[in-house]
């Protein structure tokens, strides 16, 4: 029942989530020298306070929205004292004003808008507004965290205060691979380096409606992509898992897949390694060409030969988000 609910809400506020590519950096392989390459240059490290020492915008510059609830007090007036909620058409009624828009008002605003129309009927009206319920900025924190469902949102809000607030990280938590869906968009961030290196571009602020998804170590997936059979996530079986198998479990190659081009997208999205595969190459003999994959690879077999990083991008975004929005649903 509890994830039926959960479903619901989210549902509720999720739209069209069509990617749009965001990132342009990649770097580029065969597959023949897969095994000779060596560690990447570990990146200078940010001196930094914790993540969360950042400071809070201040309330006062809370935009109102629906189902925020108001108490709304005029001093020495309780008979129009109101405790109210935002309808969903950003309206609330209020006595002697009657029908007033508030959504997208600050807390000041609204006081001074209803400091001058309570003039008209009162002498020098004095008003306090307070937010009872904040119910309009719902975030949406899935998958390996204690308390998986809606949030709601104070104010400016980052990424890890989101999780703090869903009961913070399980112990399985793939710091690695977690995302951000916000609308169009699919953020990939990196706990690992947030919380190792104090990298504090990976601690971004949470928006209304933003999905976050955070997958786990236990949960090995690949991702077949392009054209085949069955684009999906495919569970990795047993301990060596090469990019035959995968295609294999997508149900091959269609005729129309170039086959000696398939890519290998490697390290996220932000900042991938690109490894190509001939699988001409691989049905002709070459064993070489059968790399092992690893926990959160693309496998993209492109229709036609493709190189830059964008165009990539471009081509398998929209089946990447449908599938991970699916998983962060079906969790």
């Amino acid at each position: 029942m509890k994830k039926c609910v959960v479903l619901l809400l989210l549902l509720s506020f999720i739209t069209g989530c069509a990617y749009k590519p965001v990132f342009k950096n990649a770097k580029y392989l065969r597959a023949k020298d897969v095994q000779l390459i060596s560690s990447p240059p570990k990146k200078k490290s940010i001196k930094s306070k914790s993540a969360l020492s950042e400071p809070q915008e201040k309330y006062e510059s809370y935009r109102l929205g629906p189902h925020d609830v108001l108490e709304i007090t005029v001093l020495n007036r309780e008979t129009i004292t109101r405790k109210t909620e935002i309808r969903d058409d950003g309206m609330i009624s209020f006595p002697l004003i009657g029908n007033i828009q508030v959504a997208g008002l600050t807390v000041p605003e609204l006081q001074t808008l209803l400091t001058q129309k309570l003039s008209e009927y009162i002498t020098k009206p004095n008003i306090d507004i307070q937010i009872v319920e904040y119910g309009s900025l719902r975030v949406a924190v899935l998958g390996e965290v204690n308390k998986p469902g809606i949030i709601f949102l104070r104010g400016k809000t980052t990424i890890l205060e989101a999780v703090a607030m869903a009961g913070g990280l399980t112990e399985n938590a793939d710091l690695i691979n977690t995302y951000l869906i916000r609308g169009k968009d699919i953020i990939p961030i990196n706990f690992y380096t947030l919380f190792k290196k104090g990298d504090l571009s990976q601690n971004v602020e949470v928006k209304k409606k933003d999905i976050v998804y955070i997958p786990s170590v236990l949960d090995k997936k690949v991702f077949v992509l392009g054209e085949v059979a069955k684009p999906s996530a495919v569970p990795m079986r047993g301990e060596i898992f090469r990019v035959a198998d995968a295609i294999s479990c997508a149900g091959d190659f269609k005729i129309t897949a170039r086959k000696s081009n398939v890519k290998i997208i490697r390290g996220g999205l932000k900042d991938p390694t690109v490894i190509t595969v001939d699988f001409n190459r691989l049905l002709a003999g070459d064993l070489r060409e059968n790399i092992a994959l690893k926990p959160g690879d693309i496998v993209f077999a492109p229709a036609s030969a493709v190189g830059e990083w964008n165009k990539i991008l471009e081509l398998i975004t929209p089946s990447l988000n449908t599938i991970l929005l699916g998983i962060a649903i079906g969790r």
